[in-house]
């Protein structure tokens, strides 16, 4: 694993798609949410080209990325590591309300939900 600290801008979606995109990559772990947020959403490339690169993943690469995990930390957070459906605090996952934003996600956060384990499985058993 390797530990990056992407600067403020990148100049590609190749450098985007390598420092965030790339399940082999750690941020480093002085970085706050905000700052892993500020890092995915500001930068200067093509989104519609990183959403095609995310949506040829493999499903369970794409949750391992810098990426994912910044989404996933700020969406945790702002639900204070809490299930947004029964208040569980043990065994949460953030899950896509639609996978229509699938690699979209950073500008789609209100379509992504905090669900404990059970609530989750409840989810897909009713839908």
């Amino acid at each position: 694993m390797m530990f990056f600290y992407v600067k403020r801008k990148v100049y590609s979606s190749d450098e985007y798609i390598e420092n965030y995109l790339n399940p082999d990559k750690l941020w480093k772990k002085t970085l706050s949410t905000y700052e892993k947020m500020d890092s995915i959403c500001n930068q200067d490339i093509d989104y519609e080209e990183i959403a095609q690169e995310i949506n040829r993943m493999p499903y369970e690469a794409f949750l391992r990325t810098p990426y994912w995990k910044a989404i996933t930390r700020k969406k945790m957070e702002d639900a204070d590591f809490r299930c947004q459906i029964c208040n569980s605090d043990e065994r949460l996952i953030t899950h896509h309300r639609t996978y229509d934003i699938h690699g979209y996600e950073s500008k789609n956060l209100k379509e992504l939900i905090v669900l404990c384990d059970g609530c989750h499985h409840l989810y897909h058993t009713n839908n």
